[in-house]
Parts: C-alpha cells; sequence; structure tokens
C-alpha cells in the first residue's frame, strides 16, 4: 500500500496496487496517473469544501465553539481537543477507484 497526494486538492490517498495505474481522487474526483515517483493530471475535478488539510484546523475552532458554547471555558478546551481529534480523523488517507 502506498500513500499519495492528489495535486489538485492535496488530499491524501492511498492505492494497494504497486503498478502504475490511472485513478479518480476521493476528495476531487480528479481523473490522475498514478506511478510510484510520479502524478500526471488527466483531468481535473473540482476542489471540495473546506479542502483537506484544512479539517483539523476547523474541527478544533469548531469543538471550541460548541465548546464554549455549552460548558464555558472548560467545554472550549475540551471543545477544542475533542474537535481537533476529529479533524485528524477525517484527513485519514481514503482509497482511491480505478478507473
Amino acid at each position: 500500500m502506498q500513500v499519495f497526494t492528489c495535486p489538485v486538492c492535496n488530499g491524501p490517498y492511498y492505492l494497494r496496487k504497486d503498478t502504475r495505474v490511472r485513478v479518480r481522487c476521493p476528495h476531487c474526483g480528479s481523473i490522475l496517473d498514478t506511478d510510484w515517483r510520479s502524478i500526471k493530471v488527466v483531468e481535473r475535478g473540482v476542489t471540495p469544501f473546506p479542502p483537506p488539510g484544512s479539517k483539523t484546523p476547523l474541527g478544533a475552532v469548531g469543538g471550541a465553539v460548541l465548546g464554549l458554547a455549552i460548558g464555558g471555558p472548560v467545554g472550549a478546551i475540551l471543545g477544542l481537543i475533542l474537535g481537533g481529534l476529529a479533524g485528524v480523523v477525517a484527513e485519514n488517507p481514503l482509497e482511491a477507484e480505478e478507473v
């Protein structure tokens, strides 16, 4: 298994095959020729909102705001931690489908 980063949206994806393969990015839908050394964009997709690299900070800020509204300063700290952890989990590489 090898993890790659999409050049269009910067989203991580992984492949189970070791050979050159044409795949669709699970984040933005771009079609990519993926090899062990290079990635070529065949067809550009649409970058999702929020972009894949921003889920951790957005989760942390969202958790802090929600925690502050519900539990005050202690809730804000717990929400910051839990929201950040949820964002990290959301940024795990997804498996790309072969096209």
